[in-house]
């Protein structure tokens, strides 16, 4: 038996096309982001607070930064839950779950070590 929106709504499988088609730059862009993040927000500063770490404006950086990268990765996530919400099957959103769990656990927060 098929779906019940299948009768009524026959633009349906083209509008999921398009919302995935339309999140996956998105995405990418998004990954993207989170390098660049990266670079000038966490490590500048990791860098800076190796040699003093009660530098309070470096340490506002580091944690700004690695907010920045949670809320991206998590954003990630999101585009995945919105396209299976929208009507999307898991095969098509499992991969920006996948990606945006990875990134947390890959930019997961470490101590700054002088170096």
């Amino acid at each position: 038996m098929q779906f019940w929106g299948q009768w009524f709504v026959p633009w349906r499988e083209a509008w999921i096309l398009r919302s995935a088609t339309f999140s996956q730059p998105w995405a990418v862009a998004i990954v993207g982001l989170i390098f660049v993040v990266r670079r000038t927000l966490v490590l500048r500063s990791a860098e800076s607070l190796a040699s003093p770490p009660d530098d309070a404006l470096a340490l506002g950086h580091w944690k700004s930064g690695y907010f920045a990268t949670y809320a991206l990765s998590e954003a990630l996530v999101l585009f995945g839950l919105i396209l299976r919400f929208t009507g999307g099957n898991f095969e098509r959103s499992f991969p920006f779950y996948i990606g945006g769990f990875a990134l947390l656990f890959f930019f997961a927060p470490k101590e700054p070590a002088a170096g």
